[in-house]
């Protein structure tokens, strides 16, 4: 039972005592457990009149200590009903206050939509717009660019995600590979550049890229760990172009962001 501590000691015969410890302090009540019949040395007391909390037992027969355990007491219930207030204590709710209190709440709420909806539209006309833009950039790209899969291209935006310090070389299968949809000119007799740099300043790099050999028509960019030592930690700030020179013809293959990773040191 509930109200109920018990130990089996397996040994019939027994005068058994329990002690009860609450933080380290003894209750001065000591608990007679009695032996239950036919329960092969099975004893049991009831619980005194204590307060609630998690107690230690510890359970002597003969004076001897035979056993601990602990029992997680939520207090005696008579005691527990004695400390209540009496009904002519209680408030009756104030009705006429809640419904004020609600009415008032109702209106603030009804306020605090009326004042987000030209908020919902402003954020809605923003982001039409840069769905705008976004197409209006992609529509200024010329020709596709693929990758092979360990090169830190995206195919869908052509932005460069490069680790500052990182080389990416053919010795290490990372060079960064342009692949033609069927939009370039041919690129036999061109000369390739790849450049970088930013609308504040002029060009921090200009690479000769490879035209590669075979179908379809790819362009290799191969960047050292030096050139991606220099450039600075942040997104987006650098862009690139892919350029072909064909005679005094220049035709752009393709342009995109750059994002500059961080190393860690």
């Amino acid at each position: 039972m509930a109200n109920e501590i018990n130990i089996a000691l397996g040994q019939v015969g027994l005068s058994v005592t329990a002690r009860l410890y609450l933080d380290g302090v003894l209750d001065p009540t000591i608990v007679s457990c009695d032996e239950v019949a036919g329960a092969d040395g099975l004893y049991m007391g009831d619980m005194p009149a204590v307060g609630a909390g998690v107690y230690q037992v510890m359970f002597y027969a003969e004076s001897v200590l035979r056993g601990s355990g602990s029992i997680d007491w939520t207090g005696d219930a008579e005691a527990l009903i004695s400390t209540r207030l009496a009904a002519s204590a209680y408030l009756a709710p104030d009705n006429a206050g809640i419904t004020t209190l609600v009415g008032r709440l109702t209106a603030a709420r009804a306020a605090l939509l009326d004042n987000l909806t030209p908020l919902n539209d402003g954020v809605a006309t923003l982001l039409a717009r840069l769905t705008e833009l976004r197409a209006n950039y992609l529509d200024r790209l010329n020709g596709t660019a693929v990758v092979t899969v360990n090169a830190p291209l995206d195919a869908r935006t052509f932005a460069l995600s490069l680790k500052k310090g990182d080389s990416y070389t053919d010795e290490l299968d990372r060079a960064i590979v342009f692949e033609d949809d069927g939009q370039w000119p041919d690129l036999s007799t061109a000369d390739i550049a790849f450049d970088v740099g930013n609308p504040l300043a002029a060009n921090l790099l200009s690479i000769e890229a490879e035209l590669l050999v075979g179908s379809p028509v790819r362009v290799k960019v191969e960047l050292t760990a030096a050139q991606t030592q220099g450039l600075t930690v942040s997104h987006a700030i650098y862009w690139y172009d892919l350029r072909a020179t064909i005679g005094n013809d220049v035709f752009t293959l393709c342009t995109g962001a750059i994002r500059v990773l961080r190393a860690v040191e």
